[in-house]
């Protein structure tokens, strides 16, 4: 059953489809998430549905402290997104960590060094694609983790693979869509329509 394979460990789960105010609806655990720095002007839509425009200077949303992020033993995230640009500051696009090194997860786009390539962090080990994002393009982007091996895909294609053996770090600080370590910094700046985290490893089918 399709259904039951895509929900099964479904943890976190945005779909955005409040279409407006100033919270997030997690509909897998019941969560919700508070905007900072967003508005009711931040909503857009277009014919994958409807999300926010995060503005790259203070917007993000904030899921809390949540038990469900802890021990972790896999996971994956997928994300659906437009991208602009990635030049001066990383962009985050989904984060638990205390900082850079101290990661339950951490899934950005690079700044300055390989710009606008997806970076997804376990721990303090990181995985960098090799392919860049291009300005004004919608993409969806998984990335896995199993324990041992963490592996990227961009729209459906794997791109890039990294050794690693990790345990996920607990840490206390929020689960964040569009900011790192809490909303400390490096603020996506573009549309994000949907993410979501399942406590397993999803196969490339």
């Amino acid at each position: 059953n399709l259904g039951n394979s895509i929900t099964k460990n479904l943890i976190f789960s945005v779909p955005f489809f409040e279409g407006g105010g100033t919270n997030l609806n997690d509909v897998a655990s019941k969560g919700i998430g508070s905007f900072s720095g967003i508005t009711a002007s931040s909503w857009t839509q277009n014919i994958l549905g409807r999300g926010v425009t995060f503005n790259g200077s203070n917007g993000y949303a904030n899921f809390g402290n949540n038990a469900i992020f802890n021990n972790l033993t896999s996971l994956s995230i997928s994300v659906i997104l437009n991208f602009v640009s990635a030049a001066g500051n990383d962009r985050t696009i989904f984060s638990k960590n205390s900082n850079d090194t101290t990661c339950t997860f951490w899934l950005r786009l690079q700044g300055s060094a390989s710009a606008g390539a997806p970076r997804f962090v376990i721990a303090s080990t990181g995985l960098v694609s090799s392919q860049s994002l291009v300005s004004g393009n919608m993409y969806h982007i998984v990335v896995t983790y199993d324990m041992t091996t963490m592996r990227l895909y961009i729209n459906g294609v794997q791109t890039d693979t990294q050794a690693n053996t990790s345990t996920p770090s607990v840490v206390a600080t929020a689960a964040v869509i569009g900011g790192k370590q809490g909303g400390a910094g490096d603020y996506y700046n573009s549309d994000i329509y949907s993410v979501n985290l399942w406590n397993r490893t999803l196969s490339p089918q």
